[in-house]
């Protein structure tokens, strides 16, 4: 703080004498009502005798800043903070350069300078330095093209240290104004990160996998040389844990540039230039990412890449980059170094579990909680974010921290991307919800299982058949309508501890040639790089078979076909497809499935366990109810008995009655008109006599 007041008493000395010059050669004046709005003739003849000429050398100058540099010295050997000299040193400034630095910043420190500089400019409105009283105050002409290019494109600008304002003006009258985080910088003074602008400084990193240290002190290494780094990975790998301790490893903090965060509105490139100036500042490393593939990001909404990276050439900094795209030499002049970082396997992420989890469940709960969380692939980041939420949810309710309270905090970090593309449903139905004959039963069961260890069996073990073909596991549901397809598809998610996300086809299919598929590779990209069930409820609609080119509209058709059989199989999420015309769906698809699982219409022993689940054990019940009547006599489906159920539940409740078997019956009766089918009297079934519901009286 003394070393810059000191540097600044020699800003005032200077503008002392510049103001003094003003006032012996400036004749005195009354003040004229127009003034500012018209040049005189006796102002243009004071101004053709008195041009603004460069301050003259004061022979007491030097020392006095020998002085002050050698008591600079004397401080920085004591151990103490010189701001301005880690500044100039850090961002490799002139002496020019912190000249300029100081005359701008004199107003910022002392209002006096405003009153000063609109004198010197003769212009009240003026208050604040420009380009050419900087040089003439430094000693320098307005047109010295050394001083001029420095000032336009030298560091002290470049890095936003000073910003020229006023572009529609010429350079010399466009005034330098400096930055308040700038200003608290050299004053000694740390500014926290403002929230909500996508930066925030980064001091510990979660903890990581053996191999992810090992890569991230390889990272290190790299960002010392002094070379721009550019890691690759999965979003659910130790991608962004590694670049960030990478880039802390200078002195232990870093800053973060979260391009998902960034506010509505932002222009992407500003926000990086002034987390490079923050970085700068701070002497530590910089983290921008993730950079998303293309498919992901709307085109019209995004910034390109090589948009958001332009303030980055040249940063004068440690940088890595961190993505799952390719990187694009056009993105950015500086050619990075390229590494790629291995994906976390499930007895890393196991582990990293007991670790978050140890101290807070019973020891011997730790393992059986890891694997109950193996479907949900986090980062290490997110792991911890997760844990932390649902340890806060635990105290807050007074709950114990359970594998479901896990689940949901672990929950929360996902499907933000697919919140645009689908509708998310928070399962609540469960296995023992569902009403199945064995076999189905089985081949879910079988299902969950593939979903909990693919990691481990696909990746661990080395069963993955080519680099081509995705971790995923998907099935397809078939059966007729109401058979609980759906309610199976929910079930298997609450099971597996995930969301389930019901894919919208109206937001998918487009008439336009290939916005179909460009829509559904946004949804097959974000669901990889969540922990969720996707379902594409009907599937026949999209994936249906391919036909004979008999025409454009055949030969676009067998495109988006032939993308879904290609796209399917390097998927790497869970997915399941539901259909209730699975004779529509091209029979290429069924290698590409896992499973295939067909759900029956329910027989009478399954209908009459349909009835007992549906109506539940709260509601009022009549003595002669007769459920093993009503699952002989009517051939309904799951959906239609569940449909049944609601329909007396509300009679009842309307005239408070308990249910009976006459409620049921009618309920019944309104079920087979809904569905254009007659019932006999009395109600002994079903009769298919080629009547239709409207002639039922």
């Amino acid at each position: 703080m003394t070393h810059l007041l000191s540097r600044l008493s020699l800003v005032e000395r200077r503008v002392f004498r510049a103001v003094s010059a003003r006032v012996a050669s400036h004749p005195r004046e009354t003040p004229a009502p127009l003034r500012g709005l018209y040049i005189s003739e006796e102002e243009v003849a004071w101004l053709y005798h008195n041009p603004a000429l460069p301050l003259s050398e004061d022979p007491d100058e030097q020392d006095w800043l020998a002085a002050c540099e050698k008591e600079a010295d004397a401080a920085q050997a004591r151990g103490a903070r010189l701001p301005l000299r880690e500044l100039s040193v850090g961002f490799g400034l002139s002496a020019l350069d912190v000249e300029v630095l100081l005359i701008a910043l004199a107003p910022e420190l002392d209002p006096c300078y405003e009153r000063f500089y609109g004198y010197l400019h003769d212009d009240v409105n003026r208050r604040f330095a420009t380009v050419a009283l900087a040089l003439r105050l430094c000693g320098l002409p307005a047109h010295s093209g050394a001083a001029r290019a420095r000032l336009e494109h030298g560091p002290l600008v470049s890095t936003g240290l000073v910003r020229l304002e006023h572009e529609e003006l010429a350079l010399p009258s466009r005034s330098l104004r400096v930055s308040d985080r700038v200003t608290a910088h050299l004053l000694g003074q740390d500014v926290p990160l403002i929230p909500g602008t996508g930066i925030r400084l980064v001091r510990e990193a979660p903890p990581q996998p053996t191999a992810a240290q090992e890569l991230g002190r390889e990272v290190a290494a790299i960002l010392g040389q002094g070379h721009l780094v550019y890691l690759r990975g999965r979003p659910d790998s130790a991608v962004d844990t590694v670049a960030d301790a990478a880039a802390c490893e200078g002195n232990g903090k870093a800053i973060r540039v979260d391009l998902r965060d960034l506010p509505q509105g932002s222009q992407s490139w500003a926000v990086l230039e002034t987390a490079v100036l923050e970085a700068r500042l701070r002497g530590c490393g910089l983290h921008v990412g993730p950079l998303l593939r293309p498919e992901t990001t709307a085109e019209t909404a995004e910034p390109t890449h090589r948009e958001v990276l332009r303030p980055l050439r040249d940063a004068g900094i440690p940088v890595v980059i961190s993505g799952q795209a390719p990187w694009d030499p056009a993105w950015c002049t500086s050619v990075p170094v390229i590494l790629t970082c291995p994906p976390i396997s499930p007895r890393q992420r196991a582990a990293m579990w007991r670790s978050e989890l140890d101290g807070t469940c019973a020891t011997a709960d730790l393992e059986s909680t890891a694997r109950a969380m193996d479907a949900h692939r986090l980062s290490p980041g997110e792991l911890r974010a997760g844990v932390r939420a649902a340890r806060t949810q635990a105290q807050a309710t007074g709950t114990a921290l359970d594998v479901p309270t896990l689940q949901a905090g672990a929950r929360l970090w996902h499907g933000s991307g697919l919140e645009r593309l689908a509708r998310r449903i928070e399962p609540s139905a469960r296995l023992t919800d569902l009403v199945l004959p064995d076999l189905p039963r089985g081949q879910l069961d079988a299902l969950i299982v593939r979903a909990r260890h693919r990691e481990e069996v696909l990746h661990g073990w080395g069963m993955l058949p080519g680099s081509s073909r995705g971790a995923g596991t998907t099935a397809l549901f078939t059966g007729d309508s109401g058979t609980g397809k759906t309610l199976a598809a929910e079930a298997v998610a609450a099971e597996l501890g995930l969301d389930l996300y019901v894919i919208n086809l109206a937001t998918l299919v487009d008439k336009y040639v290939g916005e179909t598929e460009k829509n559904l590779e946004r949804v097959f990209t974000h669901a990889e790089g969540v922990s969720a069930v996707l379902l594409f409820d009907e599937a026949d609609a999209v994936f249906g078979k391919r036909s004979e080119t008999t025409s454009a509209h055949d030969r676009y058709a067998n495109i988006e076909t032939a993308y879904l059989l290609q796209r399917l199989e390097s998927f790497d999420g869970i997915g399941i497809l539901t259909t209730n015309l699975s004779a529509n769906i091209d029979t290429a698809f069924t290698r590409r499935l896992d499973l295939i699982i067909h759900f029956p219409p329910p027989d009478e022993h399954h209908r009459r366990l349909l009835w007992e689940h549906c109506l539940g054990t709260t509601v009022p019940r009549s003595p002669d109810l007769d459920l093993d009547h009503l699952a002989r006599a009517f051939p309904l489906s799951g959906g239609s008995i569940r449909n049944c159920a609601i329909t007396a539940a509300y009679h009842s409740a309307a005239t408070r009655q308990p249910f009976s078997t006459k409620t049921l019956q009618d309920a019944v009766r309104a079920e087979y008109l809904k569905l254009g089918r007659i019932i006999s009297e009395p109600f002994s079934g079903p009769s298919y006599d080629g009547t239709t519901a409207g002639d039922l009286q």
